[in-house]
């Protein structure tokens, strides 16, 4: 007689448990993958500037700097003025010992004051015919020849002493009473700061969009948080090689001049940032980083309705930092300001990744 052989008890559970296993693996499989977590910024209308920036820092200079020098041999008597100090057109800056010339001025002087006295008074003799014509021709003579020594004498002065040739800041005092110089001797360093320029370089692309009296942001490094007012001014001829392989052309950017003490305002001699505004657009604003070009064409990732939409947009104006788009977004958009790209696809379920992360951490939880 047969036994009749059956599944154990043991053997049926474990084929219950496999069959509950690769169903609930199934499930898994076959779940709605998880929002992917992006950050966003809403778009909002507004302007945009399109900026050409230098390529490299620029320096502050003024318009005029000289450095005075002297132009006759001697010993100074004194200096006028100290580093630092502001001096007019024509102020005395230092003296030279001139005494002997001084006392020589002095008796020139006398005598041609003293010649013209004279020849007042002959002109007055012959005028009621007291003395001949030929007296009164030597006494102007003689008065004439008194005035040109006087003269002579006062310039001979004139390079004693050193005036100021247009008015200015003293940078510099080389010299001090006493010393001796010889004509062509350095004595004083004086810059016009009255009238201040950045000199920059743009890159050789940038030339067509800029033209002298556009407006100019100048960023000095002593104050990196306060624009100075420029406008282009001279732009230079000549396009200028760089190693490697840059082409750059100079252009001047003029500024206000020196006022106060307190910034911010220029200075020569400092470091400066320049972006020169050619241009305004009007539309959507985004950051420029959620733009991207692919094979000529420009588009951005926009969350709406929970789903990620590739929208392809124009641009109006844009710079660095900000885009104004003309069509493709409208205000109100939540733009993704994702740099990588990686997992963003048209239809993809998303959420913004500060809201994801609140509501990982839970109700009444901020999340990290």
């Amino acid at each position: 007689m047969q036994r009749r052989r059956g599944l154990s008890l043991g053997r049926v559970l474990g084929l219950a448990l496999l069959l509950a296993m690769a169903v609930g693996l199934a499930a898994w499989w076959r779940r709605p993958p998880a929002p992917l977590e992006v950050p966003t910024r809403l778009a909002e209308r507004g302007s945009v500037e399109e900026l050409v920036v230098s390529t490299t820092q620029g320096v502050v200079r003024p318009r005029r700097q000289v450095q005075v020098r002297a132009t006759v041999p001697g010993n100074l008597l004194s200096v006028a003025v100290a580093e630092g100090e502001r001096v007019r057109e024509g102020q005395v800056l230092a003296v030279y010992d001139d005494r002997v010339l001084a006392a020589q001025e002095a008796v020139a002087v006398a005598q041609a004051e003293a010649s013209a006295r004279l020849l007042a008074q002959a002109r007055a003799a012959a005028g009621v015919g007291a003395i001949p014509p030929a007296e009164l021709e030597r006494v102007e003579d003689q008065a004439a020849v008194a005035a040109r020594q006087a003269a002579a004498v006062r310039a001979q002065r004139t390079p004693y002493r050193v005036v100021a040739p247009f008015p200015g800041l003293v940078t510099r005092v080389l010299v001090e009473a006493g010393d001796a110089t010889v004509p062509g001797a350095p004595m004083l360093e004086l810059v016009d700061d009255g009238a201040l320029h950045v000199q920059a370089r743009i890159d050789e692309t940038d030339l067509p969009r800029v033209r002298e009296g556009q407006p100019v942001r100048v960023t000095l490094d002593a104050w990196p948080d306060d624009a100075v007012p420029g406008e282009v001014g001279r732009i230079a001829e000549v396009v200028t090689q760089e190693p490697p392989f840059a082409r750059t052309v100079a252009l001047e950017v003029g500024l206000p001049g020196a006022g106060g003490t307190g910034g911010p305002y220029p200075r020569p001699g400092m470091s400066a940032d320049v972006e020169i505004v050619v241009g305004r657009g009007e539309g959507v604003v985004v950051p420029t980083v959620a733009v991207f070009e692919r094979e000529g064409e420009r588009y951005a990732w926009v969350v709406a309705g929970g789903r990620l939409q590739r929208r392809r947009v124009e641009i109006a104006a844009g710079n660095w930092e900000w885009t104004a788009v003309s069509a493709g977004i409208d205000p109100g958009d939540r733009v993704v300001v994702a740099t990588d790209t990686k997992g963003l696809a048209e239809g993809r379920a998303a959420v913004d990744a500060a809201e994801g992360r609140a509501a990982a951490a839970g109700p009444g939880r901020e999340g990290r």
